[in-house]
């Protein structure tokens, strides 16, 4: 295809720590059938996280949902007179200036931030320091983007990280939610280059 040599990366040369991985079911209404909220129960678990002073990025899968997973954290933080946890928190989306942005990483890098809620702006090649766990909000499609996001927690080798999916109400997640195995040890997606 290329006419030159090529090598094959075909290990991960990121760094990593031991990590938990958590598959979250939403809580079922047995009788009316319908399942808790996914973000709802994300931002519940995020502000317990946060409270703890467990650096965390949830993933969230639209604008609307970044920024309603973070009032709902914060509100959540500030009921409880926590005050000082729920200023330490950000949404993080496109959407927001550069310069908006950037603020929110330096902050988190340099730990003034202990948690943001972001899309998948913050998914790759950003620097944002120190993170034990990550939760995604439903499964994202694809096995490269859900490990991609669960990587941005425990990255150094001194700590233990936190990768939480919390499953939304479609058949998909629902199926994973059935069948860990079949998410757990699924291969990535293969590149495909036309």
């Amino acid at each position: 295809l290329l006419g030159l040599p090529v090598t094959l990366v075909g290990d991960r040369g990121a760094p990593r720590a031991a990590r938990d991985v958590v598959l979250y079911n939403p809580e079922l209404d047995e009788e009316s059938g319908d399942r808790d909220s996914a973000i709802g129960d994300a931002a519940r678990l995020y502000a317990q996280l946060v409270e703890r002073g467990t650096p965390t990025i949830v993933f969230a899968r639209s604008r609307k949902s970044c920024e309603l997973i973070h009032r709902i954290a914060r509100d959540q933080l500030t009921a409880r007179g926590l005050d000082e946890q729920a200023a330490r928190i950000a949404p993080y989306r496109a959407g927001y200036t550069p310069e908006e942005r950037r603020a929110t990483e330096q902050a988190l890098a340099a730990g003034d931030l202990v948690g943001v809620v972001a899309t998948s702006a913050l998914e790759l090649g950003i620097d944002i320091g120190t993170l034990e766990a990550s939760i995604c909000v439903t499964y994202p499609g694809t096995m490269t983007s859900l490990l991609q996001r669960w990587g941005r927690a425990a990255r150094s080798s001194t700590m233990r990280g936190l990768c939480v999916l919390v499953a939304g109400d479609d058949a998909l997640d629902q199926y994973f939610m059935r069948n860990p195995d079949e998410l757990l040890e699924r291969d990535v997606e293969e590149a495909v280059v036309s």
